[in-house]
This record gives structure tokens, sequence and C-alpha cells, in this order.
């Protein structure tokens, strides 16, 4: 947990690195995502906002993990928005639509911090 200090002086040198690669390809549109949404846009916008699924989601799990690094860890907000930002303003050959909307939802997820 990062609010431990112990535990946080072991993930401090390599949350972001753990963000970037394991929290943040959660957050981003998956192929699953879009053959749904394609299928089924009620079906898609009901299993997003299923509390219920709420418990066993990953995405959930990693949304709460980003919430309590920069709530409980003030310094990591900035980085992170940094990082958020350079993926934003990168051009679309660069980065997919998927990414960019993994990016804004990293964003919706600290936003009360802002």
């Amino acid at each position: 947990s990062v609010t431990v200090s112990v535990t946080w002086k072991v993930l401090k040198g390599s949350i972001l690195e753990v963000i970037q690669k394991v929290v943040f390809p959660l957050l981003c549109h998956t192929d699953d995502d879009e053959e749904l949404w394609n299928e089924d846009p009620y079906e898609y916008i009901r299993m997003k906002f299923d509390i219920f699924e709420d418990y066993v989601s990953p995405v959930t799990a990693a949304l709460n993990l980003l919430e309590e690094v920069v709530t409980k860890r003030k310094n990591m907000l900035n980085p992170l928005l940094v990082w958020a930002a350079q993926i934003l303003g990168m051009p679309a050959e660069q980065y997919n639509p998927r990414v960019k909307d993994g990016a804004m939802h990293l964003i919706g997820a600290v936003a009360e911090k802002l």
C-alpha cells in the first residue's frame, strides 16, 4: 500500500513504471470494449457502470490505486499529469485514440485533486 511508509519506500522508485505498464493499460479502451460497443451499446454502458462489477474489476482496482497514490503521496500528481499531457499532445501516429482515451481516463481518476 502507498499509505504505509515501509512499503512506500519500496514502491517509490518504481511507482510511475507500475502505473505506466500495469495500471495504464487497464484504463485504455480494449478490443473487447470496442466489440461490445458495436454490438450492443446499451450493454456496454450497463457493464461500464455496473456497481456490482466494481467489486471484481481490475479497472476499479487500478483507479483506486491511482486515487490513493495522488491523495496520500501528493508529489505524484504532477508527474502523472505531465505524462498524461505528453500522451494527449502526441500526434495520432504515435499514440492511437485508445491510448489517448486511457490518458483521459487517468486524468478523470485524479480530477478531484486538481
